[in-house]
Parts: structure tokens; C-alpha cells; sequence
């Protein structure tokens, strides 16, 4: 179709575009693991952080269900949060 010089110049004009084109979406690419795999470690560090909180909120949940069926007279009417915060007390000062 394009024959001499200027089908040259044209074909070497496009050759080259198409390299530049097909690099970008290579560092695109690139890119794009290199987030999938932060945010797979992030998503892990997330789900570490969530068991650790059920585990810590199981047990102050036991430890006030425990205080609560006890029969001090200072445990007695106190509302259910108090008796988690009392709990969570209890359990940060045994370490």
C-alpha cells in the first residue's frame, strides 16, 4: 500500500507508537499487581487485627458474664457496659 520512503517513515512512525502504547500498558499492568499484592497484605493484616479483636471481646464478654451471676452488693444494678469496662479493667491489670 505504502511503498518508498514515506511508507517507511509512516511504518517506522507506528512500529514505534505501538511499542510506546504496548510499554504503558506493561507499567499499567505492573502497577496494578503491585496494588493488588499491597492491598492483599493490607487485607491480611486487617483480618489479623479483627481475630484479635473478637478474641479480646470473647473474653471480656466471659469475664462479665462471670462478675455478673457473682453476688457483691457493688455488682449488683450495674448496667452492662459498666460491667464489660470493669471487666476489660480486671483483665488489662492480670496482663
Amino acid at each position: 500500500m505504502l511503498r518508498g520512503t514515506l511508507g517507511a517513515f509512516i511504518k517506522g512512525g507506528l512500529d514505534t507508537a505501538t511499542q510506546a502504547i504496548q510499554q504503558a500498558n506493561v507499567s499499567d499492568e505492573e502497577e496494578i499487581v503491585q496494588k493488588l499484592e499491597q492491598f492483599g497484605a493490607k487485607k491480611t493484616a486487617y483480618n489479623q487485627g479483627m481475630q484479635e479483636y473478637q478474641s479480646e471481646s470473647d473474653l471480656i464478654s466471659d469475664v462479665a458474664s462471670t462478675l455478673a451471676v457473682q453476688d457483691d452488693d457493688f455488682l449488683k444494678d450495674i448496667s452492662d457496659q459498666d460491667m464489660r469496662s470493669l471487666a476489660r479493667t480486671l483483665i488489662t491489670m492480670s496482663g
